[in-house]
């Protein structure tokens, strides 16, 4: 299906912090420069400085790819269910940012060019690691605690669900101070964990730019626009992005066809 609430939102926690828990539009999306500067979609809200403004599509071209293989979702098991019609959509997006003071101006400017480049060079690597002691049904790690940006954790390739408690659930983690706890499909031995390795980003539920179906991030344009009154300052940043649209498909029985009439053809 054509999915632009998951564009759209990605682009929103690309610029910044994504807080589930926000009661108010202003502090679902923030960028922290010393104090949380809000990211908005642009729309009629009431101006208040600094502020990101976000278009998320200027323009978009979608370009039809063919059959492709594809997966379950990033918060399930990652195993391939086979081939489905793929587009990929090239859309142009405008951020916007808005500030009284031009030094603030450039410096949540440059965070969020910072911040872009991070979550576009980020590079993951598996590791596997034997030390596990098994608690119940659980199996607990004390290599791996939640500074360590692990992302994911996959058994025999199959991507884990990250939940609170993976107590009750099979096929899943969780990741505190103190240690990792995975409750396998299968077995334990066949766990690799799945760690950034350098600088980069990754969003609030562990997936990376690709898991959320984004091929390629482009700077295209930054501009300065002219002041206005009162007096703001206010950068334009232009990106290309690359994203892929999955059209699944419903198999059904052809009405008024004979089946097997067809096999034996």
């Amino acid at each position: 299906m054509f999915d632009t609430i998951n564009f759209i939102k990605t682009l929103l926690e690309l610029c910044g912090d994504y807080n589930p828990e926000a009661t108010d539009d202003r502090e679902t999306y923030t960028l922290d420069i010393g104090q949380k500067v809000p990211i908005l979609l642009y729309s009629k809200q009431k101006a208040e400085y600094p502020q990101i403004r976000i278009q998320p599509i200027i323009e978009e071209n979608p370009i039809y790819v063919g059959r492709v293989g594809i997966y379950e979702d990033a918060t399930q098991f990652l195993q391939r269910t086979g081939t489905s019609h793929t587009y990929l959509r090239r859309i142009r997006s405008t951020i916007l940012v808005h500030s009284k003071d031009h030094i603030q101006s450039l410096e949540i400017r440059d965070k969020l060019l910072d911040r872009i480049h991070k979550f576009v060079y980020s590079q993951v690597v598996y590791t596997q690691n034997n030390e596990w002691e098994k608690v119940n049904n659980l199996y607990i790690n004390t290599k791996y605690k939640k500074n360590m940006k692990v992302v994911s954790v996959l058994e025999n390739g199959n991507r884990l669900k990250k939940v609170e408690d993976p107590t009750e659930v099979s096929g899943s983690w969780s990741i505190d101070n103190e240690k990792i706890t995975v409750n396998p499909i299968n077995s334990i031995d066949n766990i690799e964990v799945a760690q950034i390795c350098n600088d980069g980003l990754y969003f609030h539920d562990g997936t990376l730019l690709r898991d959320r179906r984004f091929l390629n991030i482009k700077i295209a344009e930054i501009t300065q626009k002219d002041l206005v009154e009162p007096k703001i300052y206010t950068w334009r940043i232009q990106l290309l992005t690359d994203y892929i649209d999955i059209l699944k498909e419903k198999q059904s029985k052809p009405q008024g066809v004979n089946v097997e009439w067809l096999r034996k053809k």
